[in-house]
């Protein structure tokens, strides 16, 4: 293990400016995927990037100047993944936000993503997940329980169930849709998780091709009359589950679906 010692030791009265990513988790972000120098689900990035800007106090953050960063980006690498950052810098030490914050936004692209067409495996994870309902449907920079969940996983084709008490709320990095009793449920996300991008862009769809579906609080003890499932998030896209724990499921009414929905 490589062990990186750094001493930070000022006598200086006039303080350096405090990352309050690293010190405090304190920021969001976005991550998306552009193909063909189009950023996938744009609308749906930028309504995220407004609705955690307001609720986190992330003040004066222009969608127009950010729109535009976007459209740079993809330019730069028309198939890539972008991760999108928002942060904030200060200069005054402790948890309050100083007014004279400065937002910093960081623009990250890799290489587009490896999508594959293996059928994905659940497991119930040992990581209890947090429950906050200010921070519920965001995608905060506080995600330790996804790390720890994700640690669980031995291949990356299995994904790891979390709950909050008994009911499910999510995987490690997706969202989760269930078939049971003839119809298609996916977890509330009024206490925890996030609200993803690919999530709201079926349960749209679904709308647009009358499929019936229902949000709703889904117990563990609800996964043995599931039928078929699949999970989604922006980089897997949509992924068809065919076991959940140690039961084979029927995999046809997601590859249905999928079809329908032209994902």
């Amino acid at each position: 293990m490589l062990i990186e010692w750094t001493d930070q030791i000022s006598n200086s009265s006039q303080l350096k400016a405090i990352d309050r990513a690293a010190m405090f988790g304190d920021g969001f972000f976005t991550t998306g995927v552009i193909k063909s120098g189009k950023l996938q689900h744009k609308d749906y990035h930028l309504k995220r990037i407004e609705l955690s800007a307001k609720r986190l106090q992330f003040h004066h953050v222009e969608l127009k100047t950010i729109s535009d960063h976007i459209e740079t980006a993809c330019i730069k690498q028309p198939n890539s993944i972008i991760r999108i950052n928002f942060t904030r810098l200060q200069t005054q030490r402790g948890y309050a936000i100083d007014k004279d914050s400065v937002i910093k936004v960081s623009f990250i692209l890799s290489p587009g993503p490896a999508r594959t067409s293996e059928f994905y495996t659940l497991i119930d994870s040992i990581v209890p997940i947090s429950s906050n309902p200010l921070l519920a449907g965001l995608k905060h920079l506080n995600r330790l329980d996804s790390v720890l969940a994700a640690s669980q996983l031995t291949d990356n084709n299995s994904e790891a169930l979390m709950y909050h008490q008994d009911f499910l709320v999510c995987g490690s990095k997706s969202n989760v849709f269930l078939y049971i009793d003839g119809l298609w449920h996916t977890p509330k996300l009024s206490h925890a998780g996030v609200a993803g991008i690919m999530r709201q862009s079926v349960l749209d769809g679904m709308e647009k091709n009358n499929q019936l579906y229902r949000i709703t609080d889904i117990k563990r003890s609800h996964l043995v009359k599931v039928k078929s499932a699949f999970i989604t998030n922006c980089v897997i896209g949509f992924q068809i589950v065919n076991r959940i724990n140690e039961t084979l499921i029927d995999t046809e009414l997601s590859h249905k679906l999928k079809q329908q929905l032209s994902l």
